[in-house]
């Protein structure tokens, strides 16, 4: 009678004890997430401007930040950290989001350089979501990690590892070739120079 009740003593110890393991992972995981967001929201305020469309309409204003030193030369090279939030001034649908994208990076790139980055962009595009006036995505690169982070209202959509992709998406906005708004470029590397 003693050894049956060791045994459910230890079968019930083992099921605390696991149950003990898993939420202490899930917290070190949440929290190791915490941390990772809590960093760029750390990072200093480079500058911000807005992106308008037809030069009347608001869409949302953008916030660049990082923790390095930032000038358009070397704003999307591969070891720069750097943070774009985007608060929506208007509501759009994520097929919206594709569309301009995609005119975008075509305008950007060559289809051979598209294809190449073609799977990460693809789960990249496949995470967004429709936001509403108020909204905020956060558009966040490690240069450490080389990892990209999507985040909607400070929730995680998904993160990649693909600087190639970091270096393209986020020079839909930080490019000198052919950004989405030239004069939100000029503001935020105070470039005053006509083309």
């Amino acid at each position: 009678m003693q050894i049956k009740s060791f045994k459910t003593i230890s079968s019930v110890n083992l099921i605390i004890l696991t149950k003990l393991i898993l939420t202490s992972l899930i917290l070190i995981t949440t929290l190791t997430l915490s941390v990772a967001n809590a960093s760029t929201k750390k990072w200093p305020l480079f500058n911000k401007g807005e992106v308008r469309y037809l030069k009347m309409i608001k869409v949302y204003d953008i916030s660049l930040y990082s923790p390095n030193t930032l000038t358009a030369d070397n704003i999307l090279n591969e070891n720069i950290s750097k943070c774009l939030k985007l608060d929506y001034a208007v509501n759009l649908t994520e097929d919206k989001f594709r569309l301009a994208t995609s005119k975008i990076l075509k305008r950007q790139h060559s289809i051979e350089f598209l294809e190449k980055i073609k799977k990460p962009l693809d789960l990249l595009q496949s995470s967004m979501k429709s936001v509403k006036k108020g909204d905020i995505y956060s558009l966040c690169y490690n240069g450490k990690s080389q990892t990209m982070r999507l985040d909607l209202n400070n929730n995680n959509l998904i993160e990649i590892k693909s600087a190639e992709l970091a270096k393209a998406y986020l020079g839909i906005w930080l490019s000198k070739n052919k950004p989405i708004s030239t004069p939100l470029f000029r503001k935020l590397f105070d470039v005053n120079t006509q083309k």
